[in-house]
C-alpha cells in the first residue's frame, strides 16, 4: 500500500485511504486426524485354497488425493494371508488379483475400517464357477435353412475365458475349442447376409450331444 496523509495508507488500486491496524497474532488451528486402522485376512481361490503371491489393494473415498483412490497394497504369503495398515476409518473395498490356470483371477469385497483397530479374518474368496474346457461343434446354414454357408467366421463375443474364433468349412461345419466358466453364445457373420446368433450354450457338446445351427437372416 502507498503512504497517505495523516499516517494513513492506500490499498492497492484504491484512492481512499484505509486504516492500518497492527497485525494480530493468527489463531492457532488444531487438526485432529482420525486414528488409522488396519485390515488382515486371507485370499482363497474357487476351491477354497489359500492363494500365495496375490496382489491385494484397498480403495477408499478417503484417499482423495488420487483420481483412482488407491491406498496401501500388500502381497499374500504362502498361506494366502495379507495385512494392510495405515487405513482411514470408514468403508473401503479390498481387491485381490493373481495368476491361476493361465489367466488373471479377480475378487473384491467390502469391509469397514475402525479407528485404531484391526479388522481381522477378512476372507477374499473367488466364488466364480471353475473354468472348464469346452468344444463346440455346429453348422452354419444360408437363409434357406438348407445350404451350408462356407468360409463364414464363427466366434464367441464374450467367452469368459480364452477367446475362440474359426471359419466354417465347405460343408458349413465348424469346431470351436477353449475354456469358460459361464454359458456362452456363438455368433456368425456373412457379408451381404448379416449376423446370426445361437441360443445360450450351457454344456460341453464335444461328443455331439448338442448341435448348434445358426441361420442367417
Amino acid at each position: 500500500p502507498g503512504a497517505g496523509p495523516e499516517g494513513k495508507k492506500y490499498a492497492p488500486g484504491m484512492t481512499d485511504p484505509m486504516d492500518v491496524k497492527a497485525e494480530a497474532t493468527p489463531p492457532e488451528i488444531l487438526l485432529r486426524l482420525p486414528l488409522a486402522g488396519s485390515v488382515s485376512g486371507v485370499v482363497l481361490n474357487t476351491q477354497g485354497k489359500p492363494v500365495a503371491n496375490a496382489n491385494v489393494s484397498v480403495f477408499s473415498s478417503q484417499f482423495a488425493w488420487s483420481s483412482m483412490p488407491q491406498g496401501p497394497q500388500a502381497v499374500t504369503g504362502p498361506d494366502g494371508v495379507f495385512a494392510l495398515s495405515g487405513l482411514p476409518p470408514g468403508d473401503c473395498r479390498l481387491n485381490a488379483s493373481w495368476q491361476e490356470e493361465n489367466r488373471r483371477q479377480y475378487v473384491n469385497d467390502e469391509t469397514q475400517v475402525k479407528p485404531g483397530e484391526e479388522t481381522k479374518g477378512v476372507a477374499l474368496q473367488n466364488t466364480d464357477p471353475p473354468y472348464r474346457a469346452v468344444t463346440i461343434k455346429g453348422t452354419i446354414l444360408e437363409p434357406d435353412g438348407k445350404t451350408p454357408a462356407a468360409a463364414v467366421p464363427v466366434f464367441v463375443p464374450s467367452w469368459g475365458g480364452s477367446v475362440a474364433q474359426t471359419l466354417t468349412n465347405a460343408e458349413g461345419e465348424f469346431i470351436l475349442t477353449g475354456s469358460t466358466n459361464r454359458p456362452i453364445k456363438l455368433e456368425a457373420w456373412s457379408p451381404g447376409v448379416g449376423m446370426a446368433a445361437s441360443d445360450w450354450i450351457q454344456e460341453n457338446n464335444e461328443k455331439g450331444a448338442v448341435k448348434v445351427i445358426l441361420r442367417h437372416g
